[in-house]
């Protein structure tokens, strides 16, 4: 099994932004070629978040996949290490302007044996082939190895949902402090109210980071479809990472979820050619509600309230996703 995609001068900037924001998520890229579409997908180390890029056919120049001589699949997986394959992009991005095509390139079967950590076993490569309009070419070769075809692990058949512009939440991460950790998402019928969360277990009180808020109407949003109260808490990290590449991509953000404690999806799609889910794994409904309680909302004013309660130690505990 073997596949092999070029990639035009116009579509290397979409194929780059993937891989930075797939790079904040893991450290492994799983690729997995089909012959509907080309999906790149990782996990954080925690498995409480995960990025799925699908880009169809349509971005590549060429885009042709050999199925097996033995079982006759159509489909084909590999891993690597995506520092290693972003380095490769980097190291090209100078010269960005006059490259003409970028092929990717694996061949399916045994390769020549590797040793790594005292370990034998059969290895493979992955073929990067820059071509320049000069005519010059560059290739570099990754090794790979295995892996499992892609299960999405989370589903976005959800009921609550809405869609944004992405500048709006980006100008809101501006103005945090960039030691907070987590966010609260306060949804009701008629607005959300953002509110940066501090594990009060981590330090004391004289080096926590500013507290900020901030209320977006419902009108503000292209579409908005939550018609209940609901608090949401999740990772900044891996939110500002879908918010960045909204931006990147000047694209809509679309978002579905339903409770505490279940995934919350970010979806950016350019026009047709590439969809990116971000699933972030929100805190269980009993903490959500504690962190949040200091909230109090009227139609004019959103003030905090400092709360007396004691968390435990152990706050945070995440609810994971299942392999």
């Amino acid at each position: 099994m073997s596949f092999s995609v070029a990639l035009p001068h116009e579509a290397l900037k979409a194929f780059g932004y993937g891989l930075e924001a797939l790079n904040k998520f893991g450290d492994e890229v799983n690729i997995d070629a089909k012959k509907e579409q080309l999906i790149l997908w990782t996990v954080n180390s925690s498995i409480t978040g995960q990025v799925v890029l699908r880009m169809s056919p349509k971005l590549f120049e060429k885009y042709t996949i050999r199925p097996s001589a033995d079982t006759g699949s159509t489909t084909t997986s590999c891993r690597l290490l995506l520092k290693t394959l972003l380095k490769v992009f980097k190291s090209n991005q100078h010269r960005s302007s006059s490259i003409k095509q970028c092929e990717l390139k694996l061949n399916g079967g045994p390769a020549t044996s590797r040793t790594t950590g005292g370990l034998n076993g059969p290895e493979h490569r992955l073929y990067l082939k820059f071509m320049y309009e000069n005519g010059m070419t560059k290739t570099n070769s990754l090794w790979y190895t295995d892996t499992d075809i892609s299960r999405p692990l989370f589903s976005k058949n959800l009921p609550y949902s809405f869609i944004i512009d992405p500048g709006v939440f980006f100008d809101c991460i501006a103005l945090m402090d960039n030691r907070i950790q987590d966010l609260s998402f306060l949804f009701t019928p008629s607005r959300v109210i953002i509110k940066t969360f501090w594990d009060p277990s981590i330090g004391n009180n004289s080096n926590r980071p500013m507290q900020s808020q901030f209320k977006i109407p419902s009108h503000d949003f292209t579409y908005y479809n939550v018609n209940t109260e609901l608090v949401l808490t999740f990772s900044m990290k891996e939110f500002k990472t879908a918010v960045t590449y909204g931006i990147d991509t000047c694209d809509m953000l679309h978002a579905q979820f339903e409770e505490p404690g279940k995934p919350l999806i970010f979806t950016v799609e350019q026009r047709g050619f590439v969809i990116a889910d971000f699933a972030l794994m929100t805190f269980a409904s009993n903490e959500g509600i504690t962190q949040s309680s200091g909230l109090t909302m009227n139609n004019n004013s959103i003030t905090t309230e400092n709360s007396s309660k004691n968390k435990n130690e152990n706050f945070r505990q995440m609810c994971c996703f299942l392999l």
